[in-house]
């Protein structure tokens, strides 16, 4: 079971980065179509599942831990080395992203310098990394279900209530065209999972096929939910989340001051 748990935590804290739990990825991959949204969101939910399983199923298949080996293997040499630089320049542009928005949060919620938040979070990035493997993993097991604590309260409160906003008065805000969320919820999983495909092979090492298997598919599972709730309660407070960069801080605010103080510690 604690194998299991940390491939859940690993799985989650891969995805539930910045973006996520923010509110602005949930925003423009899902609410932005409305109610078509929501197929966007099931159709991803069951990506995760079964791109997370065959991942596991994969790397023990092969006897991996390193997922340069898995792009090889799957793609080609060749393909694989492109591939692969492809990815540690997305890392790069994510983990720079990641570092902005704490900058951000530390000047506009806690009135500090922008540097100075930068450098909080680059100093515990690289207390992580230079513990190794253990760290890493422990700095899932723990802040991660802290966050996702945090996620389920402040959606779950806002998940049976009626939205304050009807379909019709959301048109104006959104696309034109309302067929693309199969696109939108396809290139929201493709964008996740390049990151975590790169956590999620390390677990290879610390545990077997089967757990293996079964952790990565009880992640990809409440990934899933958690993609599902943060969908309605953005969706319950449109449009007026479209005009923040983070607008699950919005939706915090709206519950109480403290939740969203709370939760801007937590996104630093």
């Amino acid at each position: 079971m604690k194998v299991r748990f940390l491939l859940v935590t690993g799985y989650l804290g891969a995805v539930i980065g910045a973006g996520f739990a923010s509110g602005q990825e949930i925003s423009q991959f899902f609410v932005i179509y409305g109610y078509n949204g929501l197929k966007g969101v099931i159709l991803a939910w069951i990506l995760f599942i079964l791109c997370g399983a065959f991942l596991l199923y994969f790397a023990h298949e092969q006897n991996t831990c390193q997922y340069q080996q898995i792009v090889d293997l799957l793609l080609g040499k060749k393909a694989g080395q492109i591939i692969d630089v492809l990815l540690a320049v997305f890392l790069f542009v994510g983990i720079s992203t990641m570092l902005s928005a704490s900058g951000a949060l530390a000047h506009e919620h806690f009135f500090l310098p922008k540097i100075l938040g930068i450098l909080l979070s680059y100093a515990f990035i690289l207390l992580i990394l230079f513990s190794g493997r253990k760290g890493l993993f422990l700095s899932f097991y723990f802040l991660v279900p802290i966050k996702i604590l945090l996620l389920l309260i402040i959606t779950g409160l806002l998940f049976f209530t009626e939205p304050k906003t009807s379909i019709a008065d959301l048109a104006p805000y959104l696309p034109g065209i309302q067929n693309r969320w199969p696109l939108s919820s396809l290139l929201y999983v493709a964008y996740n999972f390049a990151l975590a495909m790169v956590v999620l092979t390390e677990y290879q090492s610390i545990s077997g096929k089967r757990d293996g298997i079964i952790g990565a598919a009880w992640g990809g599972i409440i990934l899933g939910l958690l993609v599902s709730l943060s969908y309605f309660a953005l969706l319950h407070f449109s449009p007026a989340i479209f005009h923040y960069q983070v607008p699950m801080l919005y939706v915090a605010g709206n519950l109480s001051v403290s939740a969203k103080y709370i939760y801007t510690a937590v996104l630093s």
